[in-house]
């Protein structure tokens, strides 16, 4: 077999990190022979297999490999691929000025792709959400029109969520919806379910339950059950269950846990989970809960440490330093102690970090120092801010 066949054969088995190395054997290989296409193909699959193992930096790095060498003959879709990918790995870090700008220069090479006369020539093996989709001419720029409208959408409603603005979460909704129906003109019907899902939030936040409810049930008809799949429905149905019946919310999310750790460990879905249990947690008036609480979005913030993690981290340490009487001294005790069951790793949430060390074994230790300093620099920050 190919480095790209072994590639191919690896990311179906979902073991991404290692279809990453393959990826780019292929990458290493296509260049030493002067083909480009391949090797810009097989760059961006690199990239994609970095960004689902949280390894940004090296996705980042691969994707502006690509976008680098856009005048040396590489092919204009996947010079606009690369651009809508690293639109998609800024907004997995929260980086939403960033990738608004990166999706916009995406859209306006997709319109310049679109007036060309040869587009047809133009082939692609595109992936979305994980799927494979063989896509020539018209239908490549729809399918990466489709792409670049998800994550776009994404951006602008969590952006949104977090300025409290209106109206840039209703552009953010209106580009999901331009997404579903571009996905619903390919039958791509999973993919249209994952539109409808990743509306759900903005609609919460919103007030718009019974929509909600109505397009929950909608992809859960039209989503696969492969991958992590049974996770997102299960964090988006405990979402719901947070705003509409929180006694629920704890089993429903405990399901979304089992569904990003068994068979197919996704860490940034995971620390979603813990995010929405954090939150749950914190609804109640105990100390014992804000202890779970807090435990819970250290847990998060270590798996993905950026900005709403980081800030509800902060949130909950905050509350845990008035549990104590904002003595620094207790509470510093306290997080020791937290850090050291954390390395343990033998009770909830913090055994599920063995997931990560199982997934990379190569990097996972320093994966959780880097994660971990991070978090410590931000409560002790939070807390001199504030105390």
């Amino acid at each position: 077999m190919s480095h790209e066949a072994v590639a191919e054969l690896l990311n179906q088995q979902h073991r991404w990190q290692l279809a990453g190395t393959f990826w780019l054997l292929a990458a290493r290989e296509a260049r030493q022979s002067g083909d480009r296409a391949k090797w810009s193909r097989c760059m961006i699959r690199a990239g994609l297999m970095a960004l689902t193992c949280s390894q940004f930096e090296i996705a980042e790095q691969r994707f502006k490999e690509v976008i680098e060498q856009a005048q040396a003959g590489i092919p204009a879709p996947a010079v606009a691929e690369a651009h809508i990918r690293l639109g998609w790995l800024y907004y997995e870090q929260d980086r939403f000025r960033e990738a608004a700008h990166i999706l916009r220069t995406g859209g306006k090479l997709l319109q310049m792709l679109a007036r060309k006369e040869n587009t047809d020539a133009e082939s692609l093996r595109f992936y979305a959400h994980g799927s494979i989709l063989p896509c020539e001419g018209h239908e490549l720029i729809v399918a990466l029109e489709a792409t670049r409208s998800h994550w776009l959408g994404r951006t602008y409603v969590d952006w949104g969520m977090q300025q409290d603005n209106q109206e840039m979460i209703q552009a953010g909704l209106a580009k999901l919806q331009k997404n579903r129906q571009y996905d619903g003109q390919l039958g791509h019907y999973p993919n249209v379910g994952f539109a409808l899902l990743r509306q759900v939030p903005a609609l919460l936040y919103q007030g718009e339950v019974k929509t909600s409810e109505r397009y929950l049930a909608q992809s859960e008809e039209l989503l696969d059950r492969q991958g992590t799949t049974q996770g997102h429905l299960a964090l988006h149905k405990g979402m719901f269950a947070l705003e509409e019946r929180p006694e629920k919310a704890m089993d429903i999310l405990e399901n979304a846990r089992e569904g990003f750790t068994e068979p197919i460990f996704y860490a940034h879905g995971l620390s979603e989970t813990f995010k929405e249990i954090s939150s749950l947690y914190l609804m109640d008036d105990r100390k014992s809960e804000d202890e779970r609480a807090l435990q819970y979005a250290l847990a998060a913030a270590v798996l993905h440490p950026y900005s709403r993690n980081i800030e509800l981290l902060q949130l909950a340490a905050r509350k845990m330093y008035w549990r104590m009487g904002e003595n620094r001294t207790a509470f510093n005790t306290f997080w020791q102690t937290l850090e050291e069951r954390l390395w343990r790793m033998d009770a909830e949430p913090f055994s599920d970090l063995r997931y990560l060390m199982k997934a990379f074994p190569e990097n996972g230790i320093s994966y959780v120092e880097t994660s971990l300093e991070k978090a410590r620099h931000a409560v002790q920050d939070e807390l001199s801010r504030k105390g």
